[in-house]
């Protein structure tokens, strides 16, 4: 018991010496800044007069000062800038009296130095001793005003920038949320008809199903994967469109007919995705593409450092009311996603000539988008 009696004491010692430390530890770029202070100031003044007071002097006077800095800083400054203006006039008397205390203490420590027997010399209190106090005591509490006003500017500033990086914290969250959401909405009614196809072709081809279902599912996985933080290399999402080219032409054996263009010039990109994806599903949901003579032509090519992508396709026919239902919203969703990742950087283009839909798209792309294919 007396061993570990004697542990919890050391432990206890050490507990309490560490906090005194630690708090040495908080005001260390004070002591630094009083010390050096107090070096140039002694050095000056004994240089300059010839001599060097009593270390009494030193020992006495310079606490004063600095406790005088921190009342004031930390005790009268917020006190003054919580007054009205009906109480302003409680400014001055508080300074008055924040001096009166100054100079008072001032006079009872000469008055000690004197009789230690420090000083050759008698204390005189007159005029130019109150002018010398006076002006000491100003010249601190002016210092502490400062110090006041700048950790409080300090202060504010580093709340602002908190507020601010909270602020851009919660609009990362949104735009990672919209992101997700408008990343999701590959056209129910599309994945519908080919799994419809997939149930269809598992009795009739095996083989066939088993493509579209390998293809399927590289689509859905790339499209619900977000490991890639919110872009995907532009070879990735071109393979998908194949995917999704080769899931229609699967589902009416080989009697949708697209051309797809792909000129990247040796260059690729990171891109967001489903971006292409979508304006791809957008053929086949509202195209007519079962005419050999009419194809979809699907393009995609650098210009520069501008990406694009052209498509030209036949508009099938629908009614009225499916045509109000699903007009725009995948093309929408591009749009929006657009404006959050490449602001005054893309141009989105579409519409109807006649019985011909066309769609142009281009993306500026940044030098850290742009990448040379091996």
């Amino acid at each position: 018991m007396g061993f570990f009696s004697g542990l919890i004491y050391i432990k206890s010692c050490v507990y309490y010496m560490k906090r005194p430390l630690d708090w040495i530890y908080g005001i260390r770029v004070h002591l630094v800044c009083w010390a050096v202070w107090i070096t140039y100031e002694v050095l000056t003044t004994g240089v300059i007069a010839g001599r060097f007071s009593h270390y009494l002097f030193y020992m006495l006077f310079y606490p004063l000062h600095i406790c005088l800095f921190y009342v004031h800083a930390l005790l009268v400054m917020p006190v003054l800038r919580r007054l009205r203006v009906a109480r302003i006039w409680q400014l001055p008397v508080l300074m008055v009296l924040e001096l009166a205390v100054y100079i008072l203490i001032s006079m009872l420590l000469n008055q000690f130095i004197q009789y230690m027997g420090a000083t050759k010399s008698l204390v005189v209190y007159n005029l130019a001793f109150f002018v010398s106090v006076f002006w000491r005591g100003m010249l601190f509490m002016l210092t502490a005003t400062g110090y006041y006003y700048g950790m409080a500017y300090l202060r504010n500033t580093r709340l602002a920038m908190i507020r601010d990086l909270e602020n851009e914290r919660l609009k990362l969250k949104v735009v990672q949320t919209e992101m997700d959401l408008l990343r999701s909405q590959i056209n129910p009614h599309l994945l519908y008809n080919m799994l419809s196809f997939v149930n269809y072709a598992a009795k009739r081809n095996p083989l066939l199903a088993e493509e579209a279902t390998q293809r399927l599912t590289s689509v859905l996985r790339f499209a619900m994967d977000k490991s890639h933080g919110g872009y995907v290399d532009l070879c990735d999402e071109l393979a998908q469109v194949e995917n999704m080219i080769r899931l229609q032409q699967l589902r009416f054996a080989d009697g949708v007919f697209v051309t797809l263009s792909v000129a990247l010039n040796g260059k690729s990109a990171r891109i967001i995705p489903i971006i292409l994806l979508t304006l791809v599903e957008n053929i086949f949901k509202h195209g007519e593409l079962r005419m050999a003579g009419s194809p979809a032509v699907i393009k995609v090519q650098f210009c520069g450092d501008n990406l694009e992508f052209h498509s030209v396709n036949l508009v099938r026919e629908a009614p009225l009311h499916g045509r109000l239902k699903d007009s725009g919203t995948g093309l929408g969703n591009i749009r929006s996603r657009l404006e959050i990742f490449y602001p005054n950087r893309y141009e989105l283009v579409y519409g109807k000539e006649g019985d011909i839909f066309r769609s142009y798209l281009r993306l500026a792309l940044s030098p850290a988008e742009l990448s040379a294919r091996d």
